[in-house]
């Protein structure tokens, strides 16, 4: 689970440049907060973090042939892995692997090695556009893996740790391009970037509801994460992050500025990271809004926040 605690120091640092004339605020925000980059990477898709806080990135390159990794602490991405999928667009961590998804493969990858194995293959054809390992076992065996498939046959699988088999497979007029499957109270999501556009709701049988948003007029809504702080949403959506409570209501647009957002993830920091494919770059940014005030005692800037309820 990450931990949300953001440095008092660190804030303090933030309103102090902010309030001097001479600085300029990075373009992207989230909550009014300014973004800072990250890393440089190559069309970057998919975020998932691994143990020792290196970042696991999707490439989504036709051509893409092996993932990326960022070390500790950011700067340019590094092509990793001895074999990956072909387009890996879908990514995460689990275990003492990295599985990322492709072109009719999903690939899993020792951390530690950096070898790679085909987890499953399929003969026929499957781009996956979004992966995730099910490491609790909310929806079945632990280590069963969901796949959206981005083209032709079924929309949505559950694919059994055990046989490597498909134990589900959805197959949905109302989704064409799913994208961003992640779990949230124990219930699987995922976003339609085609169709219906929207969040959807996926029920252990299969089933799909959508979730209310109060009528939002979705663009290009490829990535979301979960912020448990307020039981919400966070949908990349083009340029912006949207935030929808997750139980409905109205969608409200809390970041601005990004090029296309691409994937989203939360770090072991509590801040959220963007991917924004439009401008090769991996954005770091305060992931909530805040009360701020600045007050001078015996000439240091102390900084006070106070958390949402």
């Amino acid at each position: 689970m990450n931990q949300r605690a953001i440095s008092l120091a660190t804030l303090a640092t933030m309103v102090l440049l902010a309030s001097n004339a001479s600085f300029v605020m990075a373009a992207p925000t989230l909550y009014g907060h300014p973004a800072v980059q990250y890393a440089t990477v190559t069309n970057p898709f998919e975020l998932a973090f691994g143990p020792d806080e290196s970042l696991y990135c999707g490439h989504n390159t036709n051509s893409a042939v092996q993932i990326y990794r960022i070390p500790p602490g950011g700067g340019a991405a590094q092509l990793w892995g001895s074999v990956s999928p072909i387009d890996p667009d879908g990514i995460d961590v689990s275990g003492a692997y990295v599985y990322a998804g492709g072109e009719k493969n999903v690939w899993q990858t020792d951390l530690a090695t950096g070898v790679g194995a085909s987890w499953t293959t399929w003969t026929d054809f499957r781009n996956i556009g979004t992966l995730l390992v099910d490491s609790a076992g909310r929806y079945g065996a632990a280590g069963n893996i969901m796949i959206g498939n981005c083209r032709y046959s079924y929309d949505i699988e559950f694919i059994s740790a055990a046989t490597r088999e498909p134990i589900l497979q959805i197959d949905s007029a109302d989704l064409y391009v799913p994208r961003a499957l992640l779990f949230a109270q124990d219930t699987l999501y995922c976003l339609e970037a085609s169709e219906t556009k929207g969040i959807w709701a996926i029920s252990a049988t299969g089933d799909l509801s959508l979730v209310d948003d109060g009528g939002f007029a979705w663009d290009f809504n490829q990535a979301m994460v979960y912020d448990p702080t307020d039981d919400a949403l966070l949908v990349g959506d083009g340029e912006l992050i949207v935030r929808v409570p997750r139980t409905g209501g109205a969608a409200q647009t809390v970041g601005t500025g990004f090029g296309e957002v691409a994937g989203l993830s939360f770090g072991p920091d509590g801040w959220l990271y963007v991917a924004d494919g439009a401008n090769d770059a991996i954005w770091r940014v305060l992931p909530e809004p805040a009360t701020l005030a600045l007050l001078a005692v015996g000439g240091v800037g102390v900084l006070l926040r106070r958390r949402r309820a």
